[in-house]
C-alpha cells in the first residue's frame, strides 16, 4: 500500500467541465474543483463562501420580471433602477427611495417582454434608452426624489434614422465625444454618431470633421448589430462577428471613419462588459463568454474563450451579466434557468474561475414525468433533500406480474392510481404517497408532483438517478432574474443587486436583494439594539424556516410566524434569513504509481489538512468539525478559527478520493490550501 500526500494550493481554475476530470496531464486540473457551489476563487489563490443577500424591497408587481439597471453619477452617487412593466424605481444607499412615504416612480413605454432588449448608455444624469420599437428616449435626475422621463428631441435628422417604425436603433453609447446609434430595423448594419459635443444634434452637413457620421459595415451577410462597446476604439458585436471602429489612429470624423471586423464568433443580444481594457461578450448561442483583446502578436484584436475549462456551466445559456471591480474581479451573470453563476477573472494573473451560486430558498412544487415507465430500471431512484437535512426517496420497483413500474416508500404500494404529493406530515415530518401503475397505458398517472404543503422547511433539491425516464421539472425554485453592479455606499467595494423570484409561503414573490460582505443568510435583515428574543419585521419570510446567528452564535432554525421570530435567550445583535450551502468538492487526485495511474484503485484520507482563515461550522466528507477548544468560555460563541485543522479517519473511497467541504451554518469559511496523507491500494 502506497502512501503519498497530495496538495492543492490554490482554486484558481474554479470548477471545471467533467469532460477534464481526468486530464491530470493539463496545469489547470491541479487548480480545479468537481463542484464549487455558493463560493468563489480569489485571485490569490484561495476559495471564501459567497456572502448572503440583504432584502431591500418587493418589486412593483409579483407576478412580472424586472431587470436591474445601474446608474453612476459618481462613486458616492451611484443607483439602481428597477425597471418593471411601464414603470422603473430607483434605489440608493442599500434602500428604495421614496418621497413623501411613497415610493418614487416613474411611468414607461416598455413592457416585462421588452425589458432586456433594451440598451442603455449614460453622461452624467442622463441615462439614454434604446429599444427597437420605440423612439429613443432619455431619463434625467434631478435629485435623489426626482427623475423624469422624455422622447429625445433630435435635430437635423436624416430620414433614415428615428423617422418612424423600423428605423428605431436598439444600441446606444457614447465614443469620443458622440452619441452613437445602431442596429433599426431597417438598417441593421448602420451607425449614425452625433455631431461631435452636441448629443443631438444629427447634421451630417458638407462632412466637416465635427459633424456627423453615418456609416454601413460592409460585409458579405446582413447581420444586426447587437452591441457597441467603446474602449480605445469602439467595438461592435454583430450576430455574424466581431468589429472595430476607429479613425486609422486619428480621433474618427466623417471622412476617416474605417470599420474591420475582428473576429467572426457572433455575438448574442447580452450587453458586454468591461473588464480592465478587454470587452468580454457573450457568443451568439449564448453558451460561451469571450474576452475580445488587441494581441500585439497578430495586431490585431482576438477573443479567447473564457468558458474552455467550464463549458457545461453555463448550461442553456446567459441572459444577463454585472461586473464587480472590487474587491476580488468577478463577472456575474444569470443562467437561464436562474443560477447565478460568478467568473473571476484576472487576465493578468492567468485566473479564469467559475463558480455557481444558487440562491436560498425553496421551490412550492415540482414534477417528476415518467417518459419510459415499461424500461425504468428496478432500484431507480428520486431523491428529494429539505433544508432541515432530512433526506427522502422514491424507489421505482419492478410490479409482479405486470411489466410496469411503480414507485414505492418503504417497499410498499399505496394510493392505487392516485396522483402522487409529498407533503409534511404531524410535527414536520416528511412523508411520501406513493405513485402507482406507472405504464404508458395509463399517461396521467406518469407524473408525480411534489409539493411542500406546510411550508416549514425548504425543499433544496430533487434528483433522479435516471434522467432519461425520470425527469425533473421544478416550478418556482428560488432563482435570479437580474443583476446590476454599483459603488457600495463606502465607496471602498461594488455591490452586486440582485432581483430573485422566491416561493414565500407558498406565493410566487419577486425581492430586490443585494449582496452584503457582513452576512451568511439570503434574504436577510439584521437587528442591532437592545437585547431582545422577539425580532420582528421579517414578514417578507412569512413561513419560511430561517437561519439565525444572534450575538455570534448559530439558534436553530426557526419558522417565522407573523412577521417574526422568538430566540431561546436574548441578542442585541443578529442576522435572519433563508439558509444556503457552500460546497466544495475536489477533483480527484491521480498519484503515479510503480505499475502505472492510480486511476481505479482504492483510496482512503487518512489524514486531511485543511488551512484555514476565519472559518468556522463547516464539514469534510460528512465529518462535522470541532473548533471550539477547552480553553473557549461555553456561554458564548467559538472565535473564527484561523490556521490548521486536522481531520482523520475518513474512510475508503471506490476509486475517486474527493474531499467534499460543505457550510450550511450562518458562518463564514475561507479556504486557502489542502493536503492529506492518502492511502493508495496496491
Amino acid at each position: 500500500m502506497a502512501k503519498v500526500w497530495p496538495i492543492q494550493t490554490n482554486f484558481t481554475a474554479g470548477q471545471i467541465s467533467p469532460r477534464l476530470h481526468g486530464r491530470v496531464d493539463i496545469n489547470k486540473y491541479t487548480n480545479g474543483v468537481k463542484t464549487q457551489k455558493n463560493a468563489y476563487s480569489l485571485p490569490h489563490g484561495g476559495v471564501v463562501r459567497r456572502s448572503g443577500t440583504k432584502y431591500v424591497a418587493d418589486v412593483k408587481t409579483s407576478s412580472k420580471k424586472v431587470r436591474l439597471v445601474r446608474f453612476e453619477f459618481s462613486i458616492t452617487q451611484a443607483y439602481i433602477i428597477e425597471f418593471g412593466d411601464l414603470y422603473c424605481r430607483f434605489y440608493k444607499d442599500n434602500g428604495q427611495i421614496t418621497s413623501g412615504g411613497s415610493v418614487v416612480e416613474l411611468v414607461t413605454p416598455y413592457t416585462e417582454a421588452q425589458l432586456f432588449d433594451l440598451y442603455f448608455a449614460q453622461s452624467a444624469d442622463v441615462l439614454y434608452v434604446a429599444h427597437p420599437t420605440h423612439h429613443p428616449r432619455k431619463i434625467t435626475r434631478s435629485s435623489d426624489v426626482s427623475w423624469s422621463i422624455a422622447t429625445l428631441s433630435f435635430t437635423n435628422l436624416p430620414s433614415d434614422f428615428v423617422a418612424g417604425a423600423g428605423d428605431y436603433p436598439r444600441c446606444v453609447t457614447f465614443f469620443e465625444e458622440r452619441l452613437y446609434w445602431s442596429g433599426t430595423d431597417n438598417k441593421p448594419q448602420t451607425l449614425w454618431a452625433s455631431k461631435s459635443g452636441d448629443f443631438l444634434n444629427m447634421d451630417q452637413g458638407t462632412g466637416l470633421d465635427d459633424e456627423s457620421i453615418a456609416f454601413t459595415l460592409a460585409t458579405d451577410d446582413v447581420n444586426v448589430i447587437r452591441w457597441m462597446k467603446a474602449s480605445d476604439v469602439l467595438l461592435l458585436g454583430t450576430v455574424g462577428g466581431e468589429f472595430k471602429l476607429s479613425g486609422g489612429g486619428s480621433p474618427v470624423t466623417p471622412t476617416n471613419v474605417r470599420v474591420v471586423q475582428e473576429t467572426k464568433y457572433g455575438s448574442s443580444t447580452v450587453p458586454p462588459v468591461i473588464v480592465g481594457r478587454a470587452v468580454v461578450f457573450n457568443q451568439r448561442a449564448k453558451k460561451k463568454l469571450r474576452q475580445m483583446i488587441f494581441d500585439l502578436n497578430v495586431e490585431g484584436f482576438v477573443a479567447p474563450d473564457l468558458t474552455i475549462l467550464s463549458e457545461n456551466i453555463t448550461g442553456d445559456g446567459i441572459t444577463n451579466m454585472a461586473y464587480q471591480q472590487e474587491p476580488d474581479s468577478i463577472i456575474w451573470s444569470v443562467r437561464a434557468d436562474g443560477i447565478l453563476l460568478g467568473l473571476t477573472y484576472q487576465r493578468d494573473q492567468q485566473v479564469v474561475a467559475w463558480h455557481q451560486h444558487p440562491v436560498g430558498g425553496h421551490f412550492g412544487a415540482a414534477t417528476i414525468t415518467v417518459t419510459d415507465a415499461a424500461n425504468i430500471a428496478a432500484g431507480s431512484v428520486v431523491t428529494i433533500t429539505r433544508s432541515d437535512g432530512t433526506v427522502s426517496t422514491m424507489t421505482a420497483t419492478t410490479d409482479d406480474p405486470a411489466p410496469a413500474n411503480y414507485f414505492s416508500v418503504g417497499g410498499s404500494r399505496t394510493n392505487n392510481d392516485v396522483a402522487d404529493n409529498l407533503a409534511v406530515g404531524t410535527g414536520g415530518v416528511l412523508g411520501i404517497n406513493a405513485q402507482d401503475n406507472l405504464s404508458a397505458a395509463n399517461p396521467a398517472a406518469n407524473i408525480v408532483t411534489v409539493l411542500d404543503t406546510a411550508h416549514t422547511s425548504g425543499l433544496l433539491s430533487i434528483t433522479s438517478s435516471d434522467l432519461t425516464r425520470l425527469a425533473v421539472t421544478v416550478e418556482g425554485t428560488s432563482v435570479v432574474e437580474s443583476v446590476a453592479s454599483i459603488p457600495s455606499v463606502s465607496g471602498g467595494s461594488d455591490e452586486l443587486w440582485l432581483s430573485v423570484k422566491r416561493t414565500i409561503n407558498g406565493s410566487t414573490v419577486r425581492f430586490i436583494e443585494y449582496i452584503d460582505d457582513t452576512i451568511f443568510v439570503d434574504s436577510g435583515l439584521s437587528y442591532s439594539g437592545v437585547a431582545a428574543t422577539a425580532l420582528s419585521g421579517l414578514s417578507h419570510l412569512e413561513g419560511e424556516t430561517v437561519s439565525i446567528i444572534g450575538d455570534g452564535a448559530v439558534f436553530p432554525d426557526t419558522v417565522v410566524s407573523s412577521g417574526s421570530v422568538t430566540l431561546s435567550s436574548a441578542v442585541t445583535s443578529a442576522h435572519i434569513g433563508l439558509p444556503y450551502t457552500t460546497e466544495i468538492e475536489t477533483l480527484s487526485p491521480e498519484v503515479p504509481q510503480r505499475d502505472g495511474a492510480s486511476f481505479g484503485k482504492k483510496k482512503s484520507w487518512n489524514r486531511i489538512i485543511l488551512n484555514l482563515y476565519e472559518t468556522l461550522g463547516i464539514s469534510v466528507n460528512g465529518k462535522q468539525l470541532i473548533f471550539r477548544t477547552g480553553g473557549d468560555p461555553m456561554d458564548s460563541a467559538p472565535p473564527v478559527f484561523t490556521g490548521q485543522h486536522d481531520i482523520t479517519n475518513l474512510g475508503w473511497k471506490e476509486e475517486d478520493a474527493t474531499i467534499t467541504i460543505k457550510q450550511d451554518q450562518p458562518l463564514g469559511m475561507t479556504l486557502i490550501s489542502l493536503t492529506g496523507e492518502l492511502s493508495v491500494n496496491d
